[in-house]
């Protein structure tokens, strides 16, 4: 619903499960969601970013276009959101139960990045990788502790920031493109060659960044599995 509807849609379906699910961790974090996305789409567009979807994307603009700012999406300066001040207390009660800590980290680091509140977005972002073996979950701060530095115009710490993206989830397309794209502007036009080619030739891996408009999406094939294992002869 949050990809379909209006956010109004998404928080009267929250307001009619609140009842019955009170307790539920993931009715929680979908709370928090929803005022974290709540207006994400229109800051896209307003900013001219996106996430990429597809390697035709990666090599348009590892071509064509110089380094700048912004290129992940809140890395440029957008003024803070007031539903944004409204997911903070949202994701740090989120962060408090242990089925969605790791997530509600991830984004309670971004929230407080897009807000402009570098310092406690770090912080929370660190914490990460000691939360959860979840690949997409420890590949995500790296990405988001890159904007950040890349706001500041710390080209080296961006830089690391890329390269532990990368260790964390080999080949991911977004950290791949954009370590390229840092690597190129700074003068290194060999190594930013060879991450794309790499990236080209190697399989397909799926993003994080990509599906972060669409949370919880990637566990359904597997709930779906366990469902249909659960209930067999059920259609």
């Amino acid at each position: 619903l949050q990809r379909i509807q209006h956010p109004s849609v998404v928080e009267q379906f929250i307001r009619m499960a609140t009842p019955v699910l009170r307790q539920e961790p993931e009715l929680v974090l979908a709370e928090a969601v929803s005022a974290e996305l709540g207006r994400l789409d229109r800051q896209l567009m307003l900013d001219g970013t996106r996430p990429l979807t597809s390697r035709s994307d990666s090599t348009l603009m590892t071509r064509t276009q110089p380094v700048r700012r912004g290129t992940i999406p809140s890395a440029r300066a957008l003024p803070a959101d007031p539903l944004l001040t409204e997911a903070r207390p949202l994701l740090e009660r989120a962060q408090r139960l242990d089925p969605i800590r790791a997530e509600a980290t991830v984004r309670l680091g971004r929230v407080l990045s897009r807000l402009h509140e570098d310092k406690q977005a770090l912080a929370a972002l660190r914490k990460v990788p000691e939360l959860t073996a979840d690949a997409d979950l420890r590949y995500l701060p790296h990405l988001f502790e890159a904007a950040i530095h890349e706001r500041a115009d710390r080209a080296d710490d961006a830089i690391a920031a890329y390269r532990s993206a990368l260790t964390a989830l080999p080949g991911a397309h977004t950290a791949s493109l954009l370590l390229a794209l840092r690597l190129h502007g700074g003068g290194d036009h060999e190594e930013a060659a060879v991450i794309v080619d790499r990236s080209l030739a190697s399989p397909p891996v799926a993003d994080p960044w990509q599906s972060y408009l669409t949370p919880g999406l990637r566990h359904w094939p597997t709930r779906i599995a366990s469902r249909s294992v659960s209930s067999p002869g059920k259609h």
